[in-house]
């Protein structure tokens, strides 16, 4: 490779037809026309080239090094050749004047952090032959307010899309089985989310912090939802949980304050600690018979459940935990228990022993409901 830095070639040239194997770090070019070519612009061809407003690529470019267009930060317009399958990681980090860009149908990967803080992006366009989107690859991407992803795609990498809080309109394919951790944390501007037939598992924090959300649409095809998965979704009002669904995992929904009516499957059997904490719409709560296991504080500062619903067969563990620390006992509803002298019955009759149905775990079970008057 030849190196020709800055010093070298800026004082006298505003625009240049060059090599492509020649690296020109920190050049203050404002328009460059990659003539010849050998497969690839080279990692770090371009690095803060920040003058660069403009830039010809080769037909037959087939990738793009990483940090090549590093911290371009006027670089407007960009074509990509339709020869090109590989956008290496960090290639076009920072470049915030970037306002659009559409993908040859040949391009198959997009690195991690390749696009990451290119705040001016408005139109976002992927061809359907990408299978591979890395890690923050379109973090802070703030502008963009379409997003439809290819049905070429299967998953969605961790902090793929985190902070593209412009984003209103987010379209899934149906070949997608799993959205990665903190995928799209803090898309605070999306509306409304469904979720393809194809999820199987919405990883820890995907749509975290996501405050627009009102309307939120589970496929049936869903097993797990993952650690603070929906954190704070405060403008979700409605859940129905699918009948597929096993797992509601640590702190998933949390702080989701504006949530006033939530449907368990009978399929569930583990709501993890503080899964809803502080869900302080809910007036009333109906467990499905399924359960195994019911996290610490699962239920703490639901402070406006008036009323929970135990569906039988339910473990004489729980319902004995569950009638010792109730105050109110009056106020509480089985669906074939009416009185409490025959929850009382119901305890005496089975052995407390008994873990083959729904249990609290004895360490924990003092907190599954603190903050509910109900229980205090």
């Amino acid at each position: 490779m030849t190196k020709m830095m800055a010093g070298n070639l800026s004082e006298d040239y505003d625009t240049a037809a060059i090599p492509g194997d020649i690296e020109l770090a920190g050049c203050s070019f404002t328009a460059v026309n990659v003539k010849e070519f050998k497969e690839a612009i080279t990692s770090y061809a371009f690095y803060e080239c920040i003058g660069l407003t403009s830039i010809k690529l080769p037909d037959k470019l087939t990738t793009v090094g990483e940090n090549a267009f590093f911290k371009c930060t006027d670089l407007t317009s960009l074509t990509f050749p339709e020869s090109l399958t590989t956008i290496g990681e960090f290639a076009f980090y920072d470049c915030t004047g970037l306002t659009s860009l559409t993908f040859p149908e040949s391009l198959t990967t997009i690195g991690e952090y390749a696009f990451r803080g290119c705040t001016g992006l408005t139109s976002l366009t992927f061809p359907e032959s990408l299978t591979t989107i890395g890690k923050y690859a379109f973090f802070g991407c703030s502008g963009v307010p379409t997003l439809t992803l290819p049905s070429s795609l299967t998953t969605v990498a961790e902090c793929a899309f985190p902070g593209c809080t412009g984003l209103t309109s987010l379209t899934f394919p149906e070949s997608l089985t799993t959205i990665g951790e903190r995928a799209f944390f803090d898309c605070v501007g999306l509306p409304t989310l469904t979720l393809p037939n194809s999820l199987t598992t919405v990883a820890e924090g995907a749509f975290r912090g996501c405050t627009g959300l009102t309307s939120l649409t589970f496929p049936e095809s869903l097993t797990t939802i993952g650690e603070l998965a929906f954190f704070g979704c405060s403008g979700v009002p409605t859940l129905t949980l699918p009948s597929s669904l096993t797992t509601v995992a640590e702190d998933a929904f949390r702080g989701c304050t504006g949530l006033n009516s939530l449907t368990f499957p009978e399929s569930l059997t583990i709501i993890g600690k503080r899964a809803f904490f502080g869900c302080s719409g809910l007036t009333s709560l109906t467990l499905p018979h399924t359960l195994t296991s019911v996290g610490n504080c699962a239920f703490c500062n639901c402070k406006n459940v008036t009323s929970v619903v135990f569906r039988p067969p339910v473990s004489s563990a729980f319902i004995a935990w569950s009638v010792g620390n109730s105050r109110k006992r009056a106020n509480w509803q089985l669906t074939t228990l009416k009185r409490l002298r025959n929850v009382l019955r119901l305890v005496t009759a089975f052995s407390l022993e008994r873990r083959d149905v729904a249990t609290v775990d004895p360490g924990w079970s003092k907190d599954v409901f603190r903050g509910i008057p109900l229980f205090s």
